[in-house]
């Protein structure tokens, strides 16, 4: 865990943002998401995923972790959509951003399946620990410990 990354996480905890008819702190883990009793499947104004799926959650952590609402369905504008979970492998690696099995504080875990997760924290086993949705409940926040199956990490903010 490279210490800048630290710091960029740690000053926004406790940070108040506020979208539409939202407000909403910053969480140091466990479910922040601003739309978790929103209705499931329907559109995110702010993020266009799908509300209350994995996408949708990570959309939200990097956009928390950056400070504004940037990461989108819909960035850069590529003519191309991140869409599903499983097409966001490709999609990075299109549009530059490192993939790799190299786990990272803030870091994407793609899982193969059509899964993807935020990783809140590595051990010194090199396994991950998440925070994601629509896991292992349907439309629901699940923390995952010392997880070792990640088929590959997505470095957009690191």
């Amino acid at each position: 865990v490279c210490s800048s990354d630290l710091v960029r996480l740690t000053t926004l905890i406790g940070m108040t943002w506020q979208y539409n008819d939202y407000t909403f702190t910053v969480a140091v883990t466990g479910d922040d998401y601003p739309w978790k009793s929103a209705t499931p499947d329907s559109v995110n104004s702010a993020t266009h995923f799908y509300i209350r799926e994995c996408t949708d959650f990570v959309a939200w952590r990097m956009n928390r972790d950056e400070g504004s609402f940037w990461f989108t369905d819909w960035m850069p504008s590529s003519g191309n959509r991140w869409g599903d979970a499983s097409n966001w492998r490709a999609h990075a690696q299109n549009l530059g951003y490192r993939v790799d099995s190299t786990p990272a504080v803030g870091a994407v875990a793609y899982f193969s399946y059509g899964h993807v997760a935020y990783v809140e924290s590595i051990n010194a086993d090199n396994s991950v620990n998440l925070s994601e949705y629509n896991y292992s409940s349907a439309f629901e926040y699940d923390y995952r410990p010392n997880v070792r199956d990640v088929t590959a990490f997505i470095h957009i903010l690191n």
